[in-house]
């Protein structure tokens, strides 16, 4: 009992200078209640820190007092405060997130609602944490003010000064621990700056007990001396660590340079196909312009969101396929499928130096230039226009090509395989019968024979890390166009030579996988996770040159076989693989059509290629 009366005596005796210190709080609070979320949060977080700091400053005043009475009187308006402003102040019913079966947070949104109640549990409890934390950083401020000034005067300016610069300065700390993970990740890369107090709060406790153990003997300038020590320690830590990671990516890039690979990266270069590139897209953005709401569009195949087969499944009147009829007759349209047939005058379509950025916008034209041309032969299909069809489905094979021919990305190589399976699916399903369109599906063939290999982005992040080490001035993060702040700078090298050593380890994995029938991998790390890219690999040089060889073996015998065993050795040389499952593709032959299955992953899920039409 004598402990809660020595706390409420440190309330009443400092009950006016604390509630300057809880005016400031309760004024953030009114503020703040009808604010979005993120202003919130940086309303309240600074002023329960700045409320905390003055009680510290007063509460801790009454060395005639119990120890107990004193730390209660810190402890629990620390304990409400922030209870009642991270459980209360803060609507969590507006903060967006998922998270998986264990309420693990995987990624914030935009949807603006809670999608579990155990993802309300978590965030709650975080919150409540980071309130706590930073409520408790204040308080010992204050705390430490009042042991090294003798007077209010002198405590409140010390306790301020505590509270701007100790969390920034002793942030050296946790950057360090930051940079000596074994692998970081760019979005927590703020981590270091915003979590600075958590090393700041036990150093402050310490301190704190050191000043009180001096007692009579403690003064300003002892101190002093012992804020620099500490701050000094901060930053030889994070000096350490700072040289450790430039080692750490040098031997990264020795690491790279070891496996064979160049540690430079550049797109094939021509200024002539890059040329025609531009072309290209001024042609078809001449031809259908989304962005003119005075000019009808016209609902091309597999780039509308309209079924022409399917009346019942969001059907196409006939009106708006007589209109895209007439819009594949137009000039624009004549010069889009000339702008198409000149690429495969060129060898490489990129010049200049390499925009990540900008290259991903063209990936995307690259998707939907090859939609617009098979939605053209869509057209022709729907119309009966048969011998119209494979010359523009060649034309394809430019497009395809010219996609491959650009920067060696891993992001890259999936589009291309993604534009294969537009074009492999268009050919099966819309191609016209007869043993003299033979040749032209032999053409088809002889591209999908050619292995695709998807890259592993080595090059890529090892010239990014070369470039960040030799002119860390220049430094871009690597899927932005901005510049990396100069404090940022180390964090993103980390970054970067975990991603170099991840992918130049990974190389002797890589190979054997790529080179099995079977894919079996059940690790985690960059190869569970290339993984993924090396059975699309696979199918793409699999299963879309069965699909066209069973395309060539119609035409030359009028009908689809009834094994896949007849396609060998006549149209293939042996029968490609199912990199699940190791053994030849599941075919069925249904009527007419058939339907080629893979199986997506072990479990057996099934997906495939067919030759039934729909568009």
């Amino acid at each position: 009992m004598k402990s809660f009366r020595d706390m409420l005596d440190i309330w009443k005796c400092n009950c006016y200078p604390a509630a300057a210190g809880l005016t400031v709080l309760l004024t953030a609070v009114g503020v703040a209640w009808n604010c979005e979320r993120g202003r919130q949060v940086n309303l309240l977080l600074p002023a329960l820190a700045v409320a905390m700091l003055v009680c510290g400053l007063f509460f801790s005043r009454g060395e005639r007092y119990g120890k107990t009475g004193r730390f209660l009187a810190l402890f629990l308006p620390l304990l409400v405060f922030s209870c009642l402003i991270g459980g209360f102040c803060v609507d969590y019913s507006e903060m967006p997130f998922t998270v998986n079966v264990e309420g693990r947070i995987l990624q914030f949104g935009t949807s603006g609602r809670v999608y579990s109640d155990k993802a309300r549990i978590v965030i709650r409890a975080v919150t409540l944490s980071v309130f706590f934390v930073a409520g408790l950083y204040g308080c010992l401020a204050g705390v430490a003010g009042r042991r090294i000034g003798k007077t209010t005067a002198v405590s409140i300016p010390a306790g301020v000064i505590l509270f701007l610069f100790t969390g920034p300065l002793m942030a050296g700390i946790s950057a360090a621990l930051f940079l000596m993970l074994p692998s970081s990740r760019l979005d927590y890369m703020y981590i270091p700056y915003w979590s600075g107090f958590i090393p700041a709060i036990p150093a402050l406790a310490l301190w704190c007990v050191l000043l009180s153990g001096r007692g009579a003997k403690n003064s300003i300038r002892r101190a002093l001396t012992d804020y620099g020590v500490m701050i000094a320690v901060s930053l030889l830590v994070f000096g350490a660590a700072y040289g450790m990671t430039v080692v750490r990516a040098w031997n990264a890039l020795a690491l790279a340079e070891k496996s064979g690979r160049k540690l430079s990266f550049a797109p094939p270069q021509d200024e002539e196909g890059a040329a025609a590139w531009r072309k290209l897209g001024r042609a078809s953005a001449d031809w259908i312009r989304y962005d003119d709401p005075e000019r009808p569009r016209p609902e091309i195949p597999l780039e509308s969101v309209y079924s022409w087969t399917n009346p019942d499944k969001n059907g196409i009147s006939e009106e708006d396929k007589a209109f895209a009829l007439a819009a594949i007759r137009t000039p624009e349209a004549a010069e889009f499928l000339a702008a198409v047939a000149e690429l495969g005058k060129y060898p490489a379509f990129y010049s200049g130096e390499f925009d990540n950025i900008a290259h991903l916008s063209e990936l995307n034209r690259v998707r939907s230039l090859m939609r617009k041309l098979c939605g053209i032969a869509a057209i022709h299909h729907y119309y009966g226009e048969h011998e119209q069809i494979l010359p523009v489905l060649k034309l394809g094979l430019n497009i395809s090509k010219a996609a491959a021919a650009g920067p060696p990305t891993t992001i890259n190589g999936l589009v291309c395989i993604a534009v294969d399976s537009i074009l492999a699916d268009s050919i099966v399903s819309l191609g016209p019968d007869g043993p003299e369109h033979a040749d032209d599906y032999r053409e088809f063939l002889d591209y999908f024979n050619t292995d695709y290999s998807v890259p592993d982005d080595l090059e890529l992040t090892a010239d990014y890390l070369k470039r960040a080490l030799e002119r860390p001035e220049e430094m871009k993060y690597m899927f932005s166009d901005q510049k990396v702040p100069r404090l940022l700078r180390i964090f993103y090298i980390s970054d970067l030579s975990g991603m170099v050593r991840e992918r130049a380890e990974a190389q002797p994995q890589i190979g054997l996988l790529r080179n099995s029938a079977k894919l079996e991998y059940d690790g985690g790390g960059y190869v569970g996770e290339f993984v993924r890219a090396l059975r699309k690999e696979k199918h793409r040089n699999g299963l879309f040159r069965t699909a066209v060889a069973l395309k060539l073996y119609r035409s030359l015998h009028g009908a689809y076989p009834e094994h896949l065993d007849a396609l060998v050795p006549g149209i293939l040389p042996v029968l490609p693989a199912d990199p699940v499952t190791g053994r030849p593709y599941e075919y069925r032959k249904d009527g007419d059509d058939f339907k080629l299955s893979y199986r997506v992953s072990p479990a057996g899920l099934e997906s495939g290629i067919g030759s039934r039409v729909g568009y």
